[in-house]
């Protein structure tokens, strides 16, 4: 959004709608949760337990995460 946009746009008129394609589980494999991102065209997921909001994962992260392994392991 621009930024006179974002002046007159409310959080619900910008926000997406919660569905499954945007949520997975703290058990959930790493691969299958990036597989969901990718089908759902988003870099994030919501991460749920229950009904419950416990984390964020994101493509940023994961790639951060997956750097920092590489140069650990070099």
């Amino acid at each position: 959004l621009s930024a006179e946009e974002r002046e007159a746009t409310s959080v619900q008129g910008a926000m997406r709608p919660l569905t499954d394609a945007i949520v997975t589980q703290p058990d959930a494999p790493l691969p299958a949760a990036i597989a969901r991102m990718a089908q759902a065209g988003t870099a994030r997921l919501l991460v749920m337990q229950g009904d419950r909001l416990v984390g964020l994962l994101t493509m940023n992260g994961v790639i951060r995460r997956l750097k920092m392994r590489e140069e650990l392991k070099g």
